[in-house]
């Protein structure tokens, strides 16, 4: 689940600043761990985290950075967290790769508004 980002406005306005010649902060850009501060949600991790824990022990968090959330679920519990259907779908190229992903996906509207979109489930 990628989370989402707070004060973007303010990320934007310190990306021309730095990126502008004349401005006073030219070259002075933010650290990974800067821009972190800035546009880390951990309140909507933390919520989108606690959602999946509440769904029972089907559903394992592996992983809560404030950035993404992951999890991992069998099939058949992503399609009812999701209200979806998931397909297998092999490649003619690739080696026959093997990949299983889903046409769309919905969220419960208090999760949906804190997700940007969630990741390896309609795309790689």
């Amino acid at each position: 689940f990628a989370i989402q980002q707070r004060n973007l406005a303010e990320l934007d306005r310190v990306f021309h600043e730095v990126s502008d010649p004349t401005h006073v902060n030219y070259g002075r850009h933010l650290s990974r761990k800067e821009i972190q501060a800035l546009t880390t949600d951990d309140t909507a991790a933390r919520a989108v985290e606690g959602w999946l824990r509440a769904q029972g022990r089907a559903v394992r968090v592996t992983q809560n950075d404030g950035d993404y959330v992951t999890a991992k679920m069998p099939f058949e519990v992503a399609e009812a967290l999701f209200a979806t259907e998931i397909f297998t779908f092999r490649s003619a190229q690739n080696g026959g790769r093997v990949v299983h992903r889903a046409l769309r996906y919905s969220l419960p509207t208090d999760v949906a508004g804190r997700v940007s979109f969630v990741t390896h489930l309609t795309q790689s």
